[in-house]
């Protein structure tokens, strides 16, 4: 009988530790599982964080960019300014001289065309 009692306890405790063998298992691959998903949050966070990093370094040199772009429309503007004030004097210059040439003409003209006066 003790016999009989011994191997069910045995076939027991082996039964018993084949079921936790089989649970150690299942926990094995779950933390595994766990632990890659940990890797691979990390990873991923870390890949975030180098491109929050390059878009911060674009935003700024692109600011860098806009700024001297509006610097040199700047200078465009003043030269543009300056270009048109300096047309208008050259257009009005060459309007008075074109009037005083046409008087001039006009004056000419009308000295050679009147007859001397004579005196009696």
């Amino acid at each position: 009988k003790e016999r009989q009692s011994a191997l069910r306890e045995t076939e027991e405790a082996k039964k018993q530790l084949k079921e936790a063998g089989e649970r150690i298992t299942s926990l094995t691959t779950q933390i595994d599982t766990l632990a890659e998903r940990e890797t691979l949050k990390k990873k991923r966070e870390e890949d975030e964080e180098k491109e929050r990093e390059r878009l911060g370094e674009s935003i700024k040199k692109l600011s860098e960019e806009k700024k001297d772009l509006q610097s040199r429309c700047s200078e465009a503007d003043e030269r543009v300014k300056l270009l048109q004030s300096q047309l208008e004097e050259a257009t009005t210059k060459a309007a008075e001289a074109a009037h005083d040439k046409t008087k001039a003409a006009t004056s000419t003209a009308t000295t050679t065309t009147t007859p001397p006066t004579t005196t009696t």
